[in-house]
């Protein structure tokens, strides 16, 4: 079946060979594989005619892959909860302001406007700066991470490229 492909196929280069340049060597082996190498003219467009290849190990790119899918896993964060809560009590104030509900220590109206809305807003906006604080923390240590995987084209000093 496989000496049949390579047949037909090896035929089909031989009708084209007249118009076509050595398009495709195709040669069959002993483990009945067929093995096959093409040949074609490269265009490179301008903006990569300086450019360069650079390797990189496919453990490296499993590593960075798997920092990209744990940082795409994280969608919903505590923090827009907070802040949006730290809203609705910094518009409790304004609307008890606004309401002219009297400061009066016998209202529960008057002491959760007052009282209660100021320190849980101080609170809550506090607890979103520090959480965002570290959230950003989190971000730079998996860019961190991420840049010691993969290779610097600028700096790559062992093919004598470096821009220094």
């Amino acid at each position: 079946m496989e000496n049949k492909i390579q047949e037909e196929i090896n035929e089909e280069i031989f009708m084209n060979q007249n118009t076509l340049e050595n398009v495709a060597v195709v040669k069959g082996t002993d483990d009945n594989n067929i093995y096959t190498n093409y040949k074609f003219p490269v265009r490179i467009p301008k903006q990569y005619t300086g450019d360069f290849m650079v390797e990189m190990r496919a453990s490296d790119l499993r590593k960075v892959r798997k920092c990209c899918e744990k940082a795409k896993n994280n969608k919903f964060t505590v923090n827009e909860l907070v802040l949006s809560i730290a809203g609705i009590t910094i518009g409790a104030i304004i609307s008890a302001i606004v309401g002219k509900i009297p400061f009066n220590e016998n209202s529960f109206a008057s002491i959760f406007s007052y009282n209660i809305c100021p320190l849980l807003s101080v609170g809550l906006i506090v607890f979103y700066f520090k959480s965002r604080k570290d959230n950003m923390q989190n971000i730079n240590d998996l860019v961190e991470k991420i840049e010691e995987y993969i290779i610097d084209p600028d700096n790559d000093t062992e093919n004598g490229r470096s821009e220094e």
